[in-house]
């Protein structure tokens, strides 16, 4: 994962307002993991980053 992934994510949350807990239970995945890849210590799948993106009103590739 790119380093401007976790950043994105953040950012985008960020602008919602929103805690790690908040976007854990809207995405359906643990405020621990969002944190994770936050920091980039752990690399969402697929899957996952299509729930961002969607929650987020972006393409994969705009988080990217």
């Amino acid at each position: 994962m790119s380093k401007q992934l976790g950043l994105n994510l953040k950012v985008e949350r960020l602008k919602k307002h929103m805690t790690q807990k908040e976007l854990s239970e809207h995405i359906g995945i643990s405020a621990r993991t969002i944190s994770r890849y936050e920091l980039n210590q752990a690399n969402p799948k697929e899957k996952t980053l299509m729930k961002f993106a969607e929650f987020f009103g972006k393409t994969i590739e705009q988080l990217k």
